[in-house]
């Protein structure tokens, strides 16, 4: 298992456990989500600021 279908797994469990999950999946590498700039870093502050709205 690589570490999207992990993702996708664990969200899965997460939502049928009552969660609310937000999940995102866009194309990049591992440091595409901690690069300012980059869409996946745009995509997951918006939902973090959505979060806390």
């Amino acid at each position: 298992m690589n570490l999207v279908d992990f993702s996708r797994r664990y969200t899965a469990a997460a939502r049928r456990a009552g969660d609310d999950v937000t999940y995102l999946e866009l194309p990049g590498d591992h440091q595409d989500v901690i690069t300012p700039g980059t869409p996946i870093w745009q995509a997951t502050a918006q939902a973090i600021t959505a979060a806390f709205a």
